[in-house]
């Protein structure tokens, strides 16, 4: 239970003439008899503790600072937030406890059997371990602060024994243990405590006469322990052949994209029916030099982290206040996600598995346990114009804490108008400090707010002052950053502002720049460049004076939508959308069948329901986290093309951007649902940008019905072996394709269909479809034309005039609702020859229009 009220330590109480409960010297008594409420709820019930006298010696120290021992080797003792002794307890400690509390099983990471002080309980050390010259008894009494037994739970899911400790009161850590605390016990506060009732009312009531015996008990997790938990189950939770789409039929190339890459999540959410919510605690940082994700680290390691916030909208926007970097949080809710890479040539034992894993979060589901510097400033919102604060004394009257980093430096306040992406590029002469060679390094266009101001020390994030902003200035510079520098990237976003700090100078030369210089004859409209250090900082500033909003620099460029960017005619666009598949895109190397990664094709869409896909070329730049299906990202700068048929995609430039500004949940993404065609507009149109689209209609009749086995690499016929010699391959697919006219009132338009469709199509059981493909493993194929019925040579077959017979039959000339899309060869009119008796005609015949069938809907 929480309480508001810290217990002084001068306060201590011994019983007196009340006659003590019996002395227990067997706690197993207790157990058999420990009674139990419940509250009728499935995961958490309520106990009454009892209240019992134990003696006993001290076994185990695990955490002095928590007040945790066991005595005897069986019983768990809790004294947390006892007053300060003279002399810690020790193994070899022999224990007098009088009106404790027992409480059994309060905690599923520690013994079954709790014995818990409370402000009546007093302790009495009756004989020390060797060592001690004390001589005498001492008597204390504690009271317990924490809620439950999660201050076990915290221990032990820290590492126990040495590795984890309970700060000191008023220190640093202990302000941070309380803020995770409230962070874990939040909606669960008590009432307020009255600490004399506790102590002389009869009958006893404190917080540990009830306790929650509750089974979800939060459970803090390193971050090595997290890894290495997504590793185990990388591949051990995965079968390959749930991967694969559904239907089988797939060729070895098939097999093989699909598998390539595939990725799994799990929320920190648990199940109903687990016992664990975990929470991650770790300082936020930078990237590494070739990242472009955030870090959380703590002292076993670092994850990378996919960050969002929630913009003044409402909506989830791209994290971009530098204020976080440094503050140590406790992640409430997030996403574990690993991204698995298969690199294989199927049917084959050989595999090449590389994963990948990180968080994805908000920042709304963070809890600050101990701020930066920059986010108290933040968080305190200081009027615009204050002097900054040299030194700053603790609340609780301790020593006094600097402000800022006491190294001279200047600043230069820009707002950020276009960002690149992250690329290897080559360093050139770049920094003195930095070794030639390709390295990780993007480029930022900014607008200059007002001139270079020189500071004492750094001012980090303080409200702009008005020497610091020129409303009228039209200056714009370019930053690059690279190398250690590049670690910037996920936070620098256009649109907002940035104060840049140039350490350890009084020379404002360094933030000027230098322009380029032109050949005689020649002008040139460069701005000036300006190369960050790799000891230059950024500090975002989220409140601006109110005379920015009359500033007259170039505003970013417009996001557009994806319906936009398929109707408009622009070569470069930037654009939102969400993530709705993803396959990667591999290319054959010599020497090798196997195909490996050169890049990504994305299918983004619009609420619309419209489609885009977009290419992604991965072989000069770092792997960018977060690119899932159910994510909504920002594409800047990138290129937007028109196929030969017309068809619009975009693919990745050198100077493209791509972040993800809202987190979705893969495990059930769903896309809009694709646009209502008619048959009749969709042929006549010349728009060859709408690919996709749900059509309604009647099918007429079946033009064509082919089943064969093909073989899995080669994909030729394949009866007992492959018909190929130089192939030999012994593994073989069943595939099968159906061509058929379907009408809808406007127009007519013939549709293929193809693998677990046909099936489905035809109406056929699971045993006739099984059937069907037993039949043909002798002569390995069977094509059927129901419209050209002289075409068939053996009128005797009768699996062929079965199949006449389901081709023609009302179960498949039916009302039929499905998805299409929009072939890319579509002929335009042509000429046709027509002969009626003696006379022939000619005359322009417009061919129907091309679909392929994506998904065949129930209704």
């Amino acid at each position: 239970m929480h309480t508001d009220y810290t217990h002084p330590a001068a306060h201590t109480y011994t019983p007196a003439a009340t006659a003590p409960p019996p002395v227990m010297s067997q706690v197993e008594d207790c157990e058999e008899a420990e009674p139990e409420r419940d509250t009728g709820q499935s995961a958490a019930r309520m106990k009454k503790s009892r209240v019992i006298s134990y003696q006993g010696t001290v076994t185990e120290v695990v955490s002095e600072g928590a007040g945790l021992y066991v005595m005897d080797r069986r019983v768990g003792l809790c004294l947390a937030y006892q007053p300060a002794l003279r002399r810690k307890l020790r193994i070899g400690d022999t224990l007098e406890l009088h009106h404790v509390h027992f409480l059994y099983r309060p905690c599923p990471d520690f013994l079954p059997s709790m014995l818990c002080t409370c402000l009546r309980s007093s302790v009495r050390v009756t004989s020390f371990s060797g060592g001690w010259a004390g001589g005498v008894a001492t008597t204390v009494t504690a009271h317990l602060h924490l809620p439950g037994g999660w201050n076990v739970a915290t221990v032990t899911a820290a590492g126990g024994k040495g590795r984890f400790r309970i700060p000191v009161e008023r220190s640093p850590e202990f302000k941070a243990a309380a803020q995770l605390m409230e962070c874990v016990w939040r909606g669960q506060e008590g009432q307020r405590r009255d600490i004399y009732c506790e102590m002389l009312d009869e009958p006893h009531s404190c917080p540990l006469t009830q306790y929650r015996a509750d089974p979800a008990v939060p459970q803090v997790f390193s971050v090595s322990a997290l890894i290495e938990g997504l590793q185990t189950d990388s591949w051990s939770s995965v079968s390959l052949r749930s991967l694969l789409p559904p239907g089988g039929g797939l060729s070895s190339s098939q097999i093989n994209s699909a598998l390539s890459w595939s990725c799994r999540t799990l929320t920190s959410d648990p199940p109903r029916d687990t016992s664990r919510r975990p929470l991650v605690v770790g300082v936020l940082e930078l990237p590494s030099p070739a990242g472009q994700a955030l870090q959380l680290r703590d002292g076993t390691g670092t994850v990378a982290c996919v960050v969002t916030e929630t913009s003044e909208g409402g909506g989830q926007s791209v994290a971009f206040n530098t204020a976080w970097i440094g503050c140590l949080v406790c992640v409430e809710k997030f996403t574990m996600v690993t991204e698995r890479f298969l690199q294989s040539d199927f049917p084959s034992d050989q595999h090449l598995d590389q994963d990948k894993f990180y968080l994805q979060f908000s920042l709304d589901q963070l809890h600050i346990l101990s701020p930066s510097i920059a986010m108290e400033t933040h968080l305190r919102g200081a009027e615009p114009g204050g002097d900054v604060t040299e030194e700053e004394e603790e609340p609780s009257g301790g020593k006094r804490r600097r402000r800022g980093d006491p190294r001279p430096c200047v600043s230069m306040v820009i707002r950020v108008q276009q960002k690149e992406g992250v690329a290897l590029r080559n360093s050139g002469a770049g920094s003195h400090q930095e070794e030639a060679g390709l390295t990780a390094s993007f480029s930022v266009t900014a607008a200059v707010i007002g001139p270079v101001v020189s500071w004492g020390r750094d001012p980090k994030n303080r409200p702009l002052t008005d020497r610091e902003a020129e409303p009228e200035r039209k200056d714009k510079l370019v930053l690059v950053l690279s190398g250690v520098s590049a670690r910037w990237f996920p936070l620098l976003q256009p649109g907002c502002f940035y104060r840049l700090i140039a350490a350890n100078t009084q020379d404002p030369s360094v933030l000027i720049g230098c322009a380029v210089s032109g050949r005689r004859g020649v002008e040139l409209h460069a701005d000036s460049i300006i190369q960050v250090r790799t000891d230059w900082r950024f500090h975002t500033l989220t409140r601006p004076l109110l005379l920015l909003h009359t500033c007259t620099q170039a505003r970013s460029p417009p996001v557009s939508t994806l319906s936009e960017v398929l109707d408009c005619s622009s070569e470069v666009v930037c654009f939102q959308a969400q993530v709705t598949d993803r396959i990667s895109v591999t290319e054959r190397s010599r020497g090798s069948a196997a195909g490996v990664c050169a890049g990504v094709r994305l299918t983004v869409c619009d609420q619309s329901g419209r489609s885009l896909q977009v290419y992604l070329d991965l072989s000069h730049t770092p792997y960018p986290p977060g690119l899932l299906p159910g994510n909504t990202l920002l594409l800047s700068a990138f290129q937007r093309r028109v196929s030969r048929s017309g068809g619009v995609y975009c693919s990745q430039l050198p100077v493209s951007s791509l972040t993800v500004t809202s987190l979705g949940d893969s495990s059930c993404v769903r896309p809009p649902p694709a646009p209502m065609m008619h048959l009749g507009v969709w042929t006549g149109s010349r728009e060859q940008r709408c690919f996709v689209g749900r059509v309604r209609g009647h099918v007429v009749c079946l033009l064509l019905l082919q089943l064969r086995w093909s073989c899995s690499l080669c994909g030729g016929l394949y009866t007992q072996s492959c018909s190929s010699a130089q192939c030999g391959s012994s593994s073989s697919v069943f595939q099968s394709t159906v061509k058929l006219v379907i009408d809808d009132g406007t127009g007519e338009a013939h549709v293929w269909f193809s693998g677990a469709q046909v099936r489905a199509l035809l109406g056929l059981a699971d045993s006739q479809w099984e059937g069907l493909q037993r039949a043909l493993r002798v002569r390995g194929h069977i094509r059927v034309y129901p419209r050209g019925r002289s075409l068939v040579c053996d009128s005797e077959d009768p699996l062929l005039h079965f199949l006449l017979c389901v081709c023609s039959s009302e179960v498949v000339c039916r009302q039929l609702s499905l998805t299409c899309r929009k072939q890319k060869a579509q002929r335009s009119e042509e000429m046709k020859r027509f002969s009626r008796g003696d006379r022939d005609f000619m005359t322009r015949v417009t061919p129907p229009l091309k679909l392929t069938c994506t998904h065949l809907h129930s209704d």
